[in-house]
């Protein structure tokens, strides 16, 4: 049984298809994806840092 606050497993499955099908047309690659969330991390502990 699932939960209504869970996403059904069918939709997930399109929305992570449909993201990739976008990400191919835009021209993203994994590297450009591992840069970004590199750049990411790399802010949010700089924003950490400073508030601590």
């Amino acid at each position: 049984m699932i939960r209504p606050s869970e996403p059904h497993t069918f939709r997930a499955r399109l929305r992570f298809i449909a993201l990739k099908r976008a990400s191919r047309q835009a021209g993203i690659t994994a590297q450009d994806a591992r840069e970004f969330m590199m750049a990411y991390c790399a802010c949010f502990l700089a924003v950490s840092a400073f508030i601590a």
